[in-house]
């Protein structure tokens, strides 16, 4: 019978990487045992999560599993998915983000681990990031698909605890839902820090996982541009701030990271921010009880640390940092409208 990994996200911690470099190497990889099932429209596996979220974007097509006995056509096909791999030999390795999903639906995971009960062993894989990296990262791909509202009412929504883009925010109520199914022993959490330190990258930790003989250099690579790869933190809220509602106009944001860029290596900082500092601080301490509550999993499973790990405010720009000074040589004075809301945007974001 076969084992199964489900790994459940979190959103913007390399999934979209994880998945694809999986299905360009599915065959090699099922030479060695491990199965990475090519099913639905996508090079993930969201289509198994439909018995119980709703997903518009998946034809009817994608379930033709011939004749259905009873249920409906998104039982019958995570049935026959059961069906198919179950009594495989080896591991199976799904990945699918949507598993994570707090709103507007989400999985029953008791009635999912029911309906996995036929394989041998099943473990969910979850990668927490910290809060302070995690929302940032999930304001700007909705700020990259053109339908991001301001930041900071989003914070403020997410310091509430309340589920910004329909993801868990607080890692300890994801783990609280999956336990409503599966046992502690079941679950393993990593963090996303640690991953990226592994000595073969994001992959090395599910290639351990997997006990799989191959290593991260016998695996075909990705195109570069099938990365998906996220902007300029500050120089994506400072055009943001200057254009919404409308959309940032790419030759602004090229010209604000080029400056950002410079004024970034001169100060030695390691990467730019969108928060203002009070509310980077404001962050760590929201979310610090509910990071302590996954500690018993991060440190059993292959991170061995205690809590996600933030990043460090010393290699951060924040735009609080930026100086009338700084931010006179960000824009030049060919736009002399543009320049004055950008310096109206900065002076009101160090008192955020």
């Amino acid at each position: 019978m076969a084992r199964l990994l489900l790994h459940i996200g979190a959103y913007k911690t390399a999934t979209s990487y994880i998945q694809r470099r999986f299905h360009l190497n599915r065959e090699l990889f099922a030479r060695h045992g491990i199965i990475y099932p090519d099913i639905g429209p996508n090079r993930a596996h969201h289509i198994l999560a439909t018995p119980w979220i709703d997903i518009p974007s998946l034809p009817d097509s994608c379930f033709d599993t011939g004749e259905v006995s009873g249920g409906n056509r998104y039982d019958a096909f995570f049935e026959k998915f059961v069906t198919d791999h179950a009594h495989r030999e080896g591991t199976v390795f799904l990945s699918a983000e949507v598993f994570g999903r707090a709103q507007p639906q989400q999985i029953d995971m008791a009635d999912l681990a029911r309906r996995l009960a036929p394989f041998e062993e099943v473990r969910i894989v979850y990668v927490a990031r910290h809060q302070t990296d995690y929302i940032q990262s999930i304001w700007l791909q909705i700020a990259k698909n053109g339908k991001a509202g301001r930041f900071d009412p989003f914070l403020q929504q997410a310091l509430k605890q309340i589920p910004p883009s329909g993801v868990w925010v607080d890692h300890s109520k994801l783990v609280e839902s999956v336990l409503a199914g599966f046992g502690p022993e079941q679950l393993i959490v990593m963090d996303y820090e640690a991953m990226r330190r592994h000595p073969e990258g994001v992959m090395g930790p599910f290639l351990d996982l997997l006990n799989s003989p191959l290593r991260a250099s016998d695996l075909k690579e990705l195109d570069p541009q099938d990365s998906n790869i996220s902007p300029d933190p500050l120089a994506t809220w400072i055009a943001h701030s200057l254009f919404w509602p409308e959309a940032i106009k790419p030759g602004i944001y090229n010209r604000l990271k080029k400056a950002l860029d410079e004024l970034r290596e001169r100060q030695g900082k390691k990467r730019t921010t969108l928060y203002a500092r009070a509310q980077f601080e404001a962050v760590g301490k929201a979310f610090a009880a509910g990071n302590s509550g996954i500690a018993p999993w991060l440190e059993s499973g292959p991170s061995k640390v205690s809590t996600p790990t933030p990043p460090d405010p010393d290699s951060l720009l924040f735009r609080d940092d930026l100086t009338e000074e700084d931010w006179s040589l960000i824009l030049p004075d060919t736009n002399p409208r543009l320049r004055e809301k950008l310096g109206v945007i900065l002076r009101s974001s160090a008192r955020a």
